[in-house]
C-alpha cells in the first residue's frame, strides 16, 4: 500500500495482539464425552457378543460400529481444529517477537458505507489526491466476533468514533496479520449508505480488505465496477 511506514508495536496494539493470543490457545479437552462414547461402544459391543447368532446381535454390533465411527470422526475434527488454532497461535507469537508493524495512515474527507447483511461492512473513503480507499471490516464488535486469526480487519474495542476522518490501518510485518484500524481524528458521518441486497456494490470483490481506487468518491459512485489500482495483501 502506498505510503506505509514500519515501526514497533505501540502499547495499545501489543495489548490487542496479546489478547488475541490468549483467545487462540486451545482449551483443555474435556474427557467426559469421549469416555462416555467409548463406554457406550463397549456396552453395545458386549451385548452383540452376548446375543451372538440372533437378530439383536446385528443391531447391537451395528450400533457399536456406528458409535466408533462417530468417535473417530469427532476425534479427527477435534485434532484438525486444535492444529489450526496452534498454527494461528504460533503466527501471533512470531509477530509479537518480531515487534514490527506496517502502518498506513489515512486522512479522509467523506465516506460511503456498504452494508452486506450477515457479512462484513465495506467503507469507501475519499482519501484525497484523486484516490478512494476501500476498507472491509470483519466486525465492529471485537473481540466478541473476532476469530483472532489476522485474516480480517477490526476496529479497536470500545471505539465509538468510527468511521473516522483520520485513522491508521496496522498489520504485522511478520506473517502479515491484521492488527486493526485505529481512530486518530473525529467521527465522520457517511454521506450515503448502500444496502447491497437492494443496490449493486460500488466495486467488485477485492482480493484484500484494503484497496485503492483511482478517482474521487463521486466518480466511483457514478462509474461502479472499477478495478483497484493497488491492494494491500
Amino acid at each position: 500500500m502506498t505510503g506505509t511506514t514500519l515501526r514497533k508495536f505501540n502499547e495499545r496494539e501489543r495489548e490487542l495482539m496479546e489478547k488475541r493470543l490468549a483467545m487462540e490457545k486451545p482449551p483443555r479437552e474435556p474427557k467426559g464425552p469421549w469416555l462416555g462414547c467409548l463406554i457406550v461402544c463397549l456396552i453395545t459391543g458386549g451385548l452383540a457378543y452376548f446375543f451372538w447368532g440372533r437378530t439383536e446381535a446385528l443391531i447391537f454390533a451395528g450400533l457399536s460400529l456406528l458409535g466408533m465411527i462417530i468417535v473417530a470422526f469427532l476425534s479427527r475434527e477435534n485434532l484438525r481444529w486444535r492444529k489450526k488454532r496452534m498454527e494461528v497461535e504460533w503466527k501471533l507469537i512470531e509477530a509479537l517477537e518480531d515487534n514490527r508493524v506496517e502502518v498506513a495512515r489515512v486522512e479522509a474527507s467523506e465516506v460511503v458505507v456498504e452494508i452486506n447483511e450477515g457479512g462484513p461492512q465495506v467503507y469507501y473513503f475519499d482519501a484525497g489526491g484523486d484516490l478512494t480507499l476501500r476498507l472491509e471490516l470483519g466486525s465492529l464488535h471485537w473481540p466478541a466476533v473476532d476469530p483472532g486469526d489476522g485474516q480480517a480487519i477490526y476496529v479497536a474495542p470500545d471505539e465509538d468514533l468510527w468511521p473516522n476522518n483520520h485513522f491508521e490501518i496496522v498489520r504485522t510485518v511478520k506473517n502479515g496479520l491484521w492488527v486493526g484500524a485505529f481512530c486518530l481524528g473525529e467521527k465522520l458521518e457517511p454521506i450515503r449508505q448502500i444496502n447491497t441486497i437492494e443496490e449493486a456494490p460500488i466495486a467488485g470483490k477485492c482480493e484484500s480488505p484494503v484497496a485503492l481506487f483511482k478517482g474521487s468518491l463521486d466518480e466511483l459512485l457514478k462509474n461502479k465496477g472499477k478495478e483497484p489500482v493497488e491492494v494491500w495483501l
